[in-house]
């Protein structure tokens, strides 16, 4: 079972302490693990992907996205809109959304 690298998490969890207070989970109320800064990012894909195809599937993409994002990263500005993609994607994937997008 894939886990995800040490600079994936710290991506990850930049993402997360951005968004603090901001975030809700989308899985059904006391069935998401609780994610934060601090938590097991590994353990809380195993929660969230049952199964290791699926849990690797969300390795493989979550690194990607972490790459993608250190590269836009350098210039803010131009890619603004691109980091806010990524951030939503790697949000969607744990399983959380920004509070303004749940009804």
């Amino acid at each position: 079972m894939g886990k995800l690298s040490v600079f994936c998490k710290y991506i990850i969890r930049k993402v997360l302490s951005k968004y603090r207070g901001q975030l809700k989970s989308v899985m059904v109320q006391g069935a998401s693990p609780e994610i934060s800064t601090v938590c097991d990012l590994d353990a809380v894909l195993v929660d969230l992907y049952l199964d290791e195809d699926a849990i690797n599937n969300a390795v493989t993409e979550l690194e990607h996205l972490t790459t993608v994002y250190r590269r836009l990263e350098g210039e803010p500005l131009y890619h603004q809109r691109e980091l806010g993609l990524i951030e939503g994607k790697v949000l969607w994937i744990l399983g959380l959304k920004f509070l303004a997008e749940v009804a």
